[in-house]
C-alpha cells in the first residue's frame, strides 16, 4: 500500500503578512538545522534571515548553495557569507552549484517539531521573500514522513555537486559580475566554467569533517587512575592539545560526532566533539576517546531540575537510568539537546 503522510500544508503568496520572510523567520526561530538552496541571492534579502541562521549555526548546522545563473547573484552578498561562514568556522557553510542553469528555491528547515519544506518561486531576495508575484507552499512534516526522508536526500545530492565559496572564486566572478553592467558589449568576459573551478586555498572548513556525524548520550562515570592518566600522556599528544578524555569502553564513535556527556563525577552535563580515539591497555580500560566541548553551548548542572528537562525531552527515563550504556540520539532528539543547552 502507498504510504499515507500525514503533513500540513498551505500557500505563500507574498500579500500582508503572508509573505515567504515571515514563514522563513518563524520555521528558523526554532530550527536547529538549516538547509537552503536558491539560484540568487542578494545582500538585501540575506540581511533579512541572516540573524536567524546565525541563531540556528550556533544550536546546528546550516547549509546554503546558490546559484550564479544569469548573474544575478549579488557579489557582495557572498562576500557577506564567507565572512560570516569563517566566524562560524564553517558550521554555516556555503558552497556554489556547478550546474550553470541551477534554477532551484528550496529552503528545508528542521526543528524538534518536525521538518518544514518551503519550495516555489522565490529567492533569497528582498522581492523573493516579500514582493509581489511570488508563489511558494509551505509544507510540515513528521521527521519520520516518507517525504521528509526524500527531500533531505534530494537537498544532500544537490550540496555534493557543488564547489566551496573561497575568495578567489568570488574575485572571478565579481569581474563577470562587473563587465556585465558596463554598457556595450563587454570583452575578456570570464567563462562560467572558469569562475567555478575548484579552489582549495582559501576554502571555510567545518571544524569537523563534512560527513554526515552522530550524535550521542554518553556517560562518565568515574576519575581515571594516575597510572592510566601517565599511560595516555605518554602514548597520545591529546594533552598538549587541550583535548579533554575519559575511558570510553567498546564504541562506534567517529572523529566529528557530537556527545551530550553526562559527567557524574563532576555532576555536570554538556555538549562535546569527539576528536580523536585510540586503544591501550590500561587499568581503568582498553578504549579511549579524545574530546572538546563545544563553545556555543553551556554547561548545566545536574540539578533536580535538570534531570525533569531532560526526562520531559525524552533524553532519559530517570538520572539512574542515564548510568545506562550509551545511547544515538537522532534529529528530534538532537534538536532539544541543542535547545536545551544553548547559550542565553
Amino acid at each position: 500500500m502507498p504510504e499515507t503522510l500525514k503533513l500540513k500544508a498551505h500557500l505563500v503568496v507574498n500579500r500582508g503578512p503572508n509573505t515567504l520572510l515571515s514563514q522563513l523567520n518563524a520555521a528558523l526561530k526554532n530550527a536547529h538545522r538549516a538547509d537552503i538552496a536558491v539560484a540568487f541571492v542578494s545582500l538585501a534579502g540575506l540581511e533579512k534571515v541572516l540573524p536567524k541562521l546565525r541563531m540556528v549555526a550556533n544550536r546546528g548546522r546550516v547549509r546554503l548553495v546558490f546559484g550564479l545563473y544569469q548573474d544575478v547573484t549579488q557579489p557582495t552578498a557572498l562576500q557577506r557569507l564567507l565572512k560570516v561562514s569563517k566566524e562560524t568556522g564553517g558550521i554555516l557553510s556555503v558552497r556554489i552549484s556547478r550546474n550553470h542553469c541551477f534554477h532551484t528555491k528550496f529552503y528545508l528547515l528542521t526543528s524538534p517539531r518536525g521538518i518544514t519544506a518551503l519550495i516555489g518561486s522565490s529567492n533569497l531576495s528582498r522581492e523573493g521573500l516579500s514582493g509581489d508575484g511570488e508563489l511558494d507552499l509551505s509544507i510540515s512534516f513528521s521527521a519520520a514522513d516518507g517525504a521528509a526522508k526524500q527531500l533531505a536526500e534530494e537537498f544532500d545530492a544537490i550540496f555534493s555537486d557543488t564547489v566551496p565559496l573561497t575568495k578567489a572564486l568570488i574575485e572571478r566572478y565579481a569581474a563577470r559580475y562587473d563587465l556585465l553592467r558596463k554598457q556595450g558589449k563587454p570583452k575578456g568576459l570570464p567563462a562560467l566554467s572558469s569562475i567555478l573551478k575548484a579552489d582549495a586555498k582559501g576554502e571555510v572548513r567545518l571544524e569537523v569533517p563534512d560527513r554526515p556525524s552522530h550524535w550521542w548520550r554518553e556517560t562518565i562515570r568515574c576519575y581515571a587512575q594516575p597510572k592510566t592518566e601517565l599511560i595516555i600522556r605518554n602514548e597520545t599528544n591529546w594533552d598538549a592539545k587541550g583535548w579533554q578524555w575519559y575511558c570510553a569502553g567498546p564504541h562506534r564513535f567517529e572523529r566529528g560526532d557530537t556527545m551530550l556527556l553526562l559527567d557524574f563525577p563532576d555532576s555536570l552535563a554538556y555538549l562535546a566533539r569527539v576528536t580523536d580515539k585510540t586503544e591501550c591497555s590500561t587499568p581503568d580500560g582498553r578504549y579511549f576517546v579524545a574530546w572538546k566541548p563545544l563553545k556555543r553551548f553551556r554547561r548545566r548542572k545536574m540539578t533536580d531540575r535538570f534531570w525533569a528537562e531532560m526526562k520531559d525531552h525524552g533524553l532519559v527515563k530517570s538520572k539512574l537510568s542515564a548510568r545506562n550504556p550509551r545511547r544515538r540520539l537522532g534529529e528530534v532528539l538532537q534538536g532539544a539537546v541543542a535547545t536545551a543547552f544553548r547559550k542565553r
